[in-house]
């Protein structure tokens, strides 16, 4: 090899060298979040999955400002101050919780987008009704609820009495009905992971990896470049910001909803022939509640009627439509400016319409007699 050679691959290592420091201080020694505007980007699972089966880093305690999604860096951003804790499984629970009777599904809405532990659906839920209410959201590494739940040996062995399922309006398109090969391939996957050497350092090790792949810092920076050189433009109307606008809130599809009503009257039959309890939560959109806003000011009936229709056929569905157009039109705050997902007040109500449709199924799963006043387990 010439000299010349050697000269240049010796600059070429010195010119890259910094930049891999740095990204190595990032993925191993810099605080997660130090280089993302909320939580959710500090610690989900991106790539490096062998060990890491949860949505979330496992064990971890992360108390940082976030800023909502939709408008981070710009003067609509309202920035809270929430912890973020997550259990050996990856899932925002309690470390010490591995499993309750009463379990929850559910997409970024349960996960605590922008919200504090103590917010958490699971946890105001857990409160209310005085027993624990374990938090599997969302399905990781882009497997569905269902399946990665049907998946899981450990609640295979021990299931719960009762399963809750929460989909947010917006994505309730994508509700499929219960695919058996995807349910063997995400329990092969988990299977695999059992295998491998875990404890304290080998998450550490993996963790860091995927920081590292996830280039956070790059991120950030080239983020900063952007903005300052062309705004991101945003979808704001009343001095709220928006995620989809006017193009979520259109008609339904012909055949949705009786789509929709099958695959969910599956889900509960499913379950019922495994001896848990199903109970189904449609959330509305930002849009839907805040449709007066809206330059069309087109109101969708999705919900109201997909709630219709699975009553009918008997599944125990959660009416979250009328509570939150009321409580909107009385003056409650629903969701962040800055976010499309709810904010506290919502998660409150939301837990008490649970509460309402889940204690009487709770009662029959106990033994207790209709009526019967359920004993207080645990709170938190």
């Amino acid at each position: 090899m010439s000299y010349s050679i050697k000269l240049l691959l010796l600059k070429l290592t010195l010119f890259v060298l910094p930049f891999v420091l740095f990204l190595w201080l990032d993925a191993f020694l810099l605080p997660p979040a130090r280089f993302t505007f909320r939580a959710w980007e500090a610690l989900k699972v991106k790539t490096f999955y062998p060990t890491l089966t949860g949505p979330f880093y496992p064990n971890q305690f992360l108390e940082a400002t976030e800023q909502g999604e939709l408008a981070p860096y710009t003067p609509y951003a309202v920035p809270k101050r929430n912890v973020w804790i997550t259990d050996a499984y990856g899932y925002r629970n309690l470390p010490t919780q591995g499993r309750a009777d009463v379990l929850l599904l559910g997409d970024s809405f349960s996960a605590g987008v922008k919200l504090d532990q103590r917010e958490l659906l699971s946890v105001v839920l857990s409160n209310q009704i005085g027993q624990p209410v374990y938090n599997m959201a969302p399905a990781p590494g882009g497997f569905t609820l269902m399946e990665n739940f049907l998946a899981t040996d450990r609640f295979r062995q021990s299931p719960p009495k009762l399963v809750i399922l929460q989909r947010n309006e917006g994505f309730l398109h994508l509700m499929q009905p219960i695919n058996p090969a995807d349910v063997a391939h995400i329990r092969m996957v988990h299977q695999r992971a059992a295998r491998l050497p875990r404890g304290s350092a080998m998450d550490a090790l993996a963790i860091g990896i995927d920081r590292f792949q996830k280039r956070n810092w790059y991120h950030w920076a080239s983020s900063k470049i952007d903005r300052a050189i062309q705004p991101r433009e945003l979808i704001v109307h009343g001095n709220e910001v928006f995620l989809f606008g006017d193009t979520i809130n259109k008609p339904t599809p012909e055949g949705e909803i009786d789509r929709l009503t099958r695959v969910v009257v599956s889900y509960r039959d499913t379950l019922q022939k495994r001896g848990i309890a199903f109970v189904f939560v449609p959330t509305p959109n930002k849009e839907n509640i805040y449709y007066q806003l809206l330059p069309s000011r087109h109101k969708p009936v999705l919900l109201t009627e997909l709630i219709e229709r699975l009553r009918a056929a008997g599944v125990p569905v959660v009416d979250l439509q009328t509570p939150f157009d009321s409580a909107h039109a009385a003056g409650v705050r629903l969701y962040p400016r800055d976010d499309n997902h709810w904010s506290p007040q919502a998660v409150r109500i939301a837990a008490g319409q649970v509460q309402e449709v889940i204690q009487p199924l709770l009662r029959k799963q106990e033994g207790f007699p209709p009526g019967h006043r359920l004993p207080v387990k645990h709170r938190r």
